[in-house]
């Protein structure tokens, strides 16, 4: 359980900073996540994320009611 939940917290913390950085769509931020591997934190462990359209949606949807992220309509962006 603490793996998955550093996990998924790794990965809304990396959309986060996705959508901060400039990227506006869920399939812009899938082509993000199709990278090898991304740093974690300040360390020097780096993290990947094998991620499918649906948990993507579903996480980012988890961000939006937590009133991290808002938009409409496939834009997306940071609160």
């Amino acid at each position: 359980i603490v793996d998955a939940t550093l996990y998924k917290q790794a990965l809304m913390a990396k959309i986060q900073d996705l959508v901060a950085g400039g990227i506006k769509t869920e399939a812009g931020l899938l082509e993000a996540f199709e990278a090898p591997a991304f740093p974690l934190g300040e360390t020097e462990d780096v993290i990947s994320f094998d991620l499918s359209a649906d948990y993507l949606s579903g996480v980012i949807n988890d961000l939006r009611k937590l009133g991290f992220l808002k938009g409409r309509d496939g834009k997306i962006k940071s609160c």
